[in-house]
């Protein structure tokens, strides 16, 4: 089972929002999570998305990162935003950048720290 906790850094003017899971990850606890944000976090200070899976279990096939992206692309707010995803290990790395090389309207990396990933977002 899945948790998310969220929170939200302000830095400056700037928004991000950080969603830490824990547990085993699938499809759709990505979608869910995405479209609460959506609904419920969004504002326009809004700059970008820290996704920690540090302590998740990524149970993804390569083919769902292509509905991930659509997901993103399809939501005005979302697509604008800067998405970070906290990996480390070789195994969850392959998302975020497969994610990267495959769209051009999302911007998405891949980082091991959150303080890199904080600077790159903030970086406008």
């Amino acid at each position: 089972m899945v948790e998310v906790k969220y929170t939200i850094i302000k830095e400056h003017d700037a928004e991000i929002i950080v969603r830490e899971f824990e547990g085993i990850v699938e499809l759709g606890d990505i979608l869910e999570s995405l479209s609460f944000i959506e609904k419920s976090m969004m504002s326009e200070s809004v700059v970008g998305i820290i996704t920690d899976g540090l302590k998740a279990n990524l149970k993804l096939k390569i083919s769902d990162v292509e509905e991930i992206i659509q997901f993103m692309q399809n939501s005005e707010r979302l697509k604008k935003l800067k998405f970070a995803a906290l990996v480390n290990t070789p195994e969850n790395t392959i998302f975020p950048t497969t994610a990267h090389f495959k769209s051009e309207m999302i911007a998405i990396r891949p980082f091991t720290t959150k303080e890199a990933a904080l600077q790159w977002i903030l970086k406008f």
